[in-house]
């Protein structure tokens, strides 16, 4: 049976980016990728806790979203695991079209999973429920699929039981960078040696081979060693070394001590660390006919009328949400600066501090209603605010554009990077802090805020400071030639012979050699 053809002639496994905006948490999915003894691939989509959903393109028909969804959807890629690869072909996959339906794992809903949709904090707490395990669902959906590889993301390890049973390579596809795969593999050894919080350790985190990470770069989930949330992460990263190998959402130009150490440093080996296989930069492709895209949105075209590298684009991602104090400092910070700006904003938090990620009841409300007054009219032609989401790939691309400023989650720095748009780093969660410092202090891309002493929040007046230093400053002139060089680097290991290209042909070549000899 042929595989249908997608629209644009081309195959596509969708892909997250920072600026997809519609995130849901389904309690029940885990993300695995089955390619099938029979001669076709399988990509079962979902996630293990991660707080996404895979998105279909709008031909895809995705099917509702719901707590008790299972795995997503099954789509048919090319009828053999290719030997060659054409140029750039990362980028050159696009969406297929389901040549299947919606499957859904058996069992209940997470019991505690509270009714905001944004609210993700209890998952890990209801993927450890042995009422919503994943084993009894996927067992047989996975046995009909015959497939030939699992690959799950780095909350998906549970699978890996029912891999086994199966006898089913087992990958994981990380999709952060090889500093935080590297404080992952550590964290069991860590934990052990480490007595009291990291927080209070008076010298950075050291992880094996890696440079020294300080503490305030640690994730949150990594603040408070009693919090549920430091457990999971510990419980998945003891799971780690059971893997048969992790794809990584990096490049060899991005990270090339530590995924040295990650394949060569004594005492990460002695953990075991599964080979790692840097297949980067993996992100939303552009390329195909205009007519597969969408049509021109007016953001694009409002930025067709603007001089070349003249705007700042601000967006923090598809969670981010800022206090009100946070917004209004922004604000007073963008037009200060004189500069033109196109600013993705959403209604800020009821919290007291200066910023969450993905919290309840942000993205509400008309921005008339939170911003200062007079703003919108003061900045009316210079900057553009749009209500909560952007087509962020497209104004990354676009040539009016001339720095990023961003919440550095890795998606969109990845996305930055390839484009060569410099960014101002200003995390909010999770990994962003470590990333932010990779991308200022390693790679030389970025310029990071400094916020008030004794505070939390982002002064006006250091908004308009970076952002003059990055728009009109000799230095920020400089980071935007290193991180155009940058990107013509990351995007040359996409190329045949490319170390990107390599890694994913290898790990292939494994597949295929792994799918022979278990039909003999």
């Amino acid at each position: 049976m042929k595989c249908p053809r997608p629209p644009c002639g081309r195959f596509h496994l969708p892909q997250l980016s920072e600026s997809d905006q519609e995130d849901t948490f389904t309690g029940e999915e885990y993300t695995s990728v089955a390619a099938c003894r029979s001669g076709t691939r399988r990509l079962l989509c979902g996630n293990g806790g991660s707080g996404r959903s895979c998105r279909g393109s709008p031909q895809s028909g995705d099917g509702p979203r719901n707590p008790a969804s299972g795995v997503r959807a099954a789509s048919r890629l090319p009828p053999r695991l290719p030997g060659h690869f054409p140029r750039h072909h990362h980028r050159s996959l696009r969406r297929p079209v389901p040549s299947t339906p919606l499957r859904r794992a058996p069992g209940p809903a997470p019991p505690r999973l509270p009714p905001p949709r944004r609210r993700l904090a209890p998952a890990g707490r209801c993927h450890r429920d042995p009422d919503v395990a994943p084993r009894p669902g996927l067992r047989p959906l996975l046995s009909a699929a015959e497939p030939t590889v699992l690959v799950v993301d780095i909350f998906g390890t549970d699978v890996f039981d029912v891999a086994h049973e199966l006898r089913l390579p087992k990958y994981i596809f990380f999709t952060s960078t090889a500093l935080l795969l590297s404080l992952m593999m550590w964290l069991p050894a860590l934990d052990e040696e480490v007595h009291g919080e990291y927080v209070d350790l008076e010298s950075p985190i050291r992880v094996p081979g890696c440079k020294p990470i300080p503490v305030v770069d640690l994730m949150d989930p990594l603040l408070d060693r009693s919090d549920e949330r430091y457990r999971w992460f510990l419980y998945q990263a003891s799971r780690f070394p059971l893997a048969d190998g992790i794809l990584i959402n990096t490049s060899q130009v991005l990270e090339p001590v530590t995924l040295k150490a990650l394949s060569e440093d004594p005492h990460l080996k002695r953990i075991p660390t599964p080979a790692v296989y840097p297949v980067g930069p993996v992100t939303e492709s552009d390329v195909g006919p205009l007519s597969c895209r969408e049509s021109p949105s007016p953001i694009l075209k409002w930025l067709d009328g603007q001089p070349p590298g003249s705007v700042i684009y601000v967006s923090f991602g598809s969670g981010g949400t800022l206090s009100a104090e946070q917004v209004t400092e922004l604000a007073w910070g963008l037009e200060l600066s004189q500069q033109r700006f196109v600013w993705v904003v959403r209604a800020p938090t009821g919290s007291e501090g200066p910023g969450s990620y993905f919290t309840a009841g942000g993205g509400a409300g008309e921005p008339s209603e939170y911003l200062p007054d007079g703003f919108l009219s003061r900045t009316r032609g210079r900057g553009l605010v749009v209500p909560s989401w952007a087509p962020q790939r497209e104004i990354l691309r676009h040539g009016a554009v001339g720095a990023f400023l961003s919440h550095c989650g890795w998606n969109s720095a990845l996305e930055s990077i390839v484009r060569g748009v410099a960014i101002i780093a200003w995390p909010l969660y999770a990994e962003q802090k470590s990333n932010a410092s990779t991308l200022a202090e390693e790679l030389g891309v970025a310029v990071k805020v400094v916020r008030r002493p004794g505070g939390e929040c982002v002064g006006r007046e250091e908004v308009e400071r970076v952002v003059r230093l990055m728009m009109e400053g000799e230095e920020g002139k400089a980071m935007k030639t290193r991180m155009k060089e940058l990107g013509k680097k990351v995007l040359s290991g996409l190329d045949e012979g490319g170390s990107s290209f390599r890694s994913l042909q290898e790990v292939i070549n494994i597949w295929k050699t792994d799918s022979t000899t278990e039909s003999r």
